[in-house]
């Protein structure tokens, strides 16, 4: 059970980072695009700044249509909150993942020198 909150909290981490790349400016500069000052008279739904999404996708279920609208109305709220808890356990996951893989590769070195000597090599050159 303690596997399986690490291993689902770890998960839970990198999906809120995914959500926050949709909708948080801090981790997405690309959201704060600026209005040029000749269209910043003209931010109103339709002018040039701010095309409609039908202009955009020719299909209004493609897949990026419904990222445009999902990115659009959804908040950055809660995926910090998510992120914050799962992070603590996401860093110490990650830290036992790095603990074990030097621990296999140290394995795997001595086993790989074992049977290196059990076949005499390297063979003394002569």
């Amino acid at each position: 059970s303690v596997l399986f909150a690490f291993c689902a909290l770890n998960e839970v981490f990198f999906i809120a980072l995914y959500l926050l790349s949709f909708s948080s400016p801090i981790l997405s500069p690309a959201l704060l695009q600026p209005i040029p000052n000749s269209l910043a008279s003209s931010s109103q739904p339709g002018s040039p700044a701010h095309p409609a999404p039908s202009t955009l996708f020719t299909n209004p279920y493609s897949a990026g249509a419904l990222e445009l609208a999902r990115a659009n109305k959804m908040d950055s709220f809660w995926p910090w909150v998510i992120a914050g808890i799962s992070f603590p356990i996401m860093a110490g996951k990650q830290f036992i993942n790095l603990v074990q893989l030097v621990k296999a590769s140290k394995w795997l070195a001595e086993g790989d020198i074992e049977i290196r000597r059990a076949q005499g090599l390297p063979k003394k050159k002569s």
